[in-house]
């Protein structure tokens, strides 16, 4: 890393979390496999799997050189791009975590990269080596909330009532109370699993949409709290696909949060 104007270290330029649906080897060994990366990108590819070896991708557009490797667990590299300025190199630092038998997290953190280019490598990443390689690119979702009026309990049966949530949605939604059930909102758009409940306090769920890649699933926290006049909900959705970001904060805000603030409004005898 380069040094910022008060002499500190300088955070990376580029910084990725990945998800392969593939054991730690396998993701491992394809990083520096010259035939399948050039498979998967469907571009020529050669790999010198060694420390200081040299490497390319997409037929030379991306070079450099592998500076350190350890096996199942590490890579750092120097990278270039060819339109970038003469003699630029950038550090790429891989690390590769175990997350279960058939699951690995990959985290990337890029250093160097000329200013004019940050827009083009991050969206490189995604588009010409994760997507292509089965990986999911992850951001989480946190923030708090605010019901005025409104208790815990209210809140929590206008999230699991499915006779409520259908009702205010104007979709059908099909919800089963109990760790273990299944459940489906905006006529099965989002589906997933709860993995806790507890009443009028706590709600997790494994939570996916129809769309996102295959196996890939969120894990979705809601903690609410009686506050002063009303209710506080924190809520926090953590490895959603990048792609898919935009659209699941949407969904949230437009299904859920206004409609559930409307219903505190107007129905609120009815859910005391």
């Amino acid at each position: 890393h380069g040094k910022d104007a008060r002499g500190g270290a300088r955070p990376p330029d580029v910084r990725h979390r990945v998800l392969f649906h593939r054991p730690i080897h396998e993701v491992y060994q394809m990083l520096l496999d010259e035939q399948q990366m050039s498979e998967l990108t469907g571009k020529p590819c050669t790999i010198s799997a060694k420390p200081g070896g040299k490497f390319s991708f997409y037929d030379g557009q991306f070079s450099g050189t592998s500076l350190y490797l350890m096996e199942n667990l590490k890579l750092l590299q120097s990278w270039s791009l060819a339109d970038w300025p003469p003699n630029t190199q950038s550090t790429v630092k891989i690390q590769l975590v175990k997350v279960s038998e058939t699951k690995t997290e990959l985290s990337l953190e890029q250093s160097d990269v000329p200013k004019n280019y940050l827009k083009k490598i991050d969206e490189t990443w995604l588009n010409m080596f994760w997507i292509p390689t089965g990986g999911v690119l992850l951001r989480d979702i946190a923030y708090t909330l605010f019901f005025e009026h409104g208790t815990p309990h209210m809140v929590y049966e206008l999230l699991l009532d499915s006779t409520r949530v259908s009702k205010y949605m104007g979709k059908k939604c099909e919800l089963s109370r109990g760790v273990g059930a299944q459940f489906s909102y905006l006529d099965g758009t989002v589906q997933g699993t709860i993995l806790e409940l507890v009443t009028d306090a706590k709600i997790v769920q494994d939570w996916r949409g129809s769309d996102w890649p295959e196996l890939h699933h969120s894990k979705l926290t809601i903690i609410l709290r009686r506050v002063p006049l009303g209710t506080e909900l924190a809520f926090s959705q953590v490895n959603v696909p990048v792609e898919k970001y935009r659209t699941v904060n949407e969904i949230w805000d437009k299904y859920f949060w206004k409609n559930i603030r409307r219903e505190i409004k107007h129905n609120y005898e009815s859910l005391s």
